[in-house]
């Protein structure tokens, strides 16, 4: 499945890149650097979001490149859904996907639905970001900077900062490559757990008066 995947991002040369509804470090940040990765052949890529960015992602390189639905054209070769184990879960942004020659569906969820023209899913991923770090590798493209972040950005939070049970060794070995292309782990991890807006240390001030023993 992994060569229909490559054989299609290699012949296609417009795709459309579609974030999940509240999309998430994972979705983000392997749409990134998959789309990076494609422009560096030549590709012409559209990246395409439903609902607002989170907060605490604006600081990867290329994210201000997603444009809501509304304004994005429609017509490509293929559109590319990460980290989407339902089709539904791109929200109105679905109604591009009739304008689109195929789609192509990338996902590490055992539950995906394995919906798309051609899809690609390892469940043994810890993240889609994982999936995609083996694509761009496979596509012969150098995983620039920007890539890596993305990249890392995708393992870091679906793996609770490698806390969770899903961290493997092929994880470690991609975070390893990842930092030795110029990640800065600590200061990505100040942006996605650490930085918060006022509100929210507020909110949590008033929710902890509620406790009880």
């Amino acid at each position: 499945m992994n060569d229909k995947v490559l054989e299609a991002l290699k012949e296609g040369q417009s795709f459309a890149i579609l974030l999940h509804v509240k999309p998430d470090g994972d979705s983000i940040g392997s749409s990134l650097a998959l789309g990076l990765a494609l422009e560096t052949l030549g590709k012409r890529v559209t990246f395409i979001r439903s609902d607002e960015l989170p907060r605490n992602m604006l600081f990867l390189p290329g994210i201000e490149r997603f444009r809501l639905w509304t304004d994005a054209e429609s017509g490509y070769d293929a559109a590319i859904m990460i980290d989407c184990s339902d089709p539904e879960r791109v929200g109105p942004a679905r109604s591009i996907l009739s304008g689109c020659g195929k789609v192509i569906n990338i996902d590490h969820h055992l539950s995906n639905l394995s919906y798309g023209d051609i899809n690609l899913i390892n469940p043994q991923a810890a993240a889609a970001g994982e999936v995609v770090y083996g694509l761009i590798k496979d596509l012969g493209v150098e995983i620039d900077l920007a890539m890596a972040n993305g990249i890392y950005v995708a393992v870091l939070t679906d793996t609770g900062s490698f806390a969770y049970e899903n961290t493997s060794p092929e994880t470690h070995e991609i975070v390893a490559d990842l930092l030795r292309r110029g990640v800065k782990s600590a200061e990505v991890s100040r942006h996605i757990w650490e930085n918060r807006p006022e509100s929210s240390p507020r909110l949590l001030a008033r929710a902890l008066t509620t406790l009880e023993v």
